[in-house]
């Protein structure tokens, strides 16, 4: 009599624990919930601390003129074909384009819904006007980067210039949480030594207020932590909060520095901004590192200074290669 009554005692006991297990996972998922829908970060350093989050649709940003924009979508092509999310492509031109009967659609149609690419403009004179500078050599559009902040539709994107091609799945680019830093970006120089030299450096932080430069140093910064603007993960809303643009107006209109867009933005983006690791933008050829993008030069890839099958420039030559064949199979160019 006394071994049947075992079962049943353990069997309440049992019955009494239940409760407290399932309470115990509704608070689990309670404070998952939180966290995540917070974006709470356990780190306080931006430069080294950054944790990941879930994003649906990845939002890609091109800034060029009408005639370069074949290789927009030549390096789309190289994205759509290395990252399994959806695609929004927004691309920024100064004078009026529609993707109607181009390779934009085409794409489109191609990849089944997968990429959307969206048209807007940028007025050109305002670039030209704002960004004016004795040296007279940079493309006035490049500044269209920093208007495009104000204007795109979207609260965090991936800004890339039209040399720059997928070379891996962009999503582990996109997954990386800004919390409220700015921009996200590479170094801007080689393993061997910097790009910027020291002199250019003493003007930009002639522009940084003195206790911005506390605060980065504080942080594991420094104001030699010059980025470069090839590929920049952006934080939109946190930009827009600032009046990141009319900063960046404002700061260049103290000095006319010699890389405008590219200064601009690492003067304003001060310590709020995350360093990344050399992937994410690769400058040169080599096999020191995998990469996720690489960053060419337009005078390199279109000449025969470089061929295919050499180095890394397969990449380009692949996504020429789609972007050929879609041009052929559709008839049409890319107006």
């Amino acid at each position: 009599t006394c071994d049947m009554n075992f079962p049943k005692k353990n069997n309440m006991r049992s019955r009494s624990i239940l409760p407290y297990f399932n309470s115990f996972i509704v608070i689990i998922l309670i404070i998952s919930f939180v966290l995540y829908s917070t974006d709470y970060s356990f780190y306080e350093n931006p430069f080294i601390s950054y944790h990941y989050k879930y994003y649906n649709i990845i939002n890609i940003v091109y800034c060029t003129t009408n005639s370069q924009l074949h290789f927009v979508a030549i390096s789309s092509l190289s994205i759509i074909n290395r990252t399994k999310k959806k695609l929004n492509f927004y691309i920024y031109t100064p004078d009026p384009f529609t993707k109607n009967h181009t390779i934009f659609e085409k794409i489109e149609i191609e990849t089944n819904g997968r990429s959307t690419f969206y048209m807007d403009t940028i007025n050109f004179t305002l670039c030209k006007e704002t960004f004016r500078n004795r040296w007279n050599f940079w493309n006035p559009f490049a500044y269209a980067r920093i208007f495009m902040i104000d204007k795109i539709p979207v609260s965090k994107c991936i800004y890339i210039d039209t040399d720059v091609y997928g070379c891996g799945d962009v999503n582990e680019l996109w997954q990386i949480h800004l919390g409220n830093n700015l921009i996200a970006a590479v170094l801007d120089r080689l393993p061997s030594g910097n790009f910027i030299g020291n002199g250019h450096m003493s003007i930009l932080n002639s522009l940084i207020d003195q206790k911005e430069i506390e605060i980065m140093n504080h942080t594991g910064l420094t104001v030699n932590n010059y980025f470069n603007s090839g590929v920049l993960l952006m934080n939109i809303d946190e930009m827009k909060k600032v009046d990141f643009v009319n900063r960046c107006v404002q700061t260049y209109k103290k000095n006319q520095t010699f890389y405008p867009d590219q200064d601009m933005l690492n003067v304003v983006s001060g310590h709020r901004r995350v360093i990344l690791d050399w992937r994410f933008n690769k400058p040169v050829v080599g096999g020191w590192t995998k990469c996720v993008f690489r960053h060419y030069n337009h005078l390199k890839v279109t000449k025969p200074e470089f061929k295919r099958h050499q180095f890394d420039y397969d990449y380009y030559y692949d996504a020429l290669d789609e972007y050929n064949r879609l041009m052929e199979k559709y008839n049409h160019t890319i107006y």
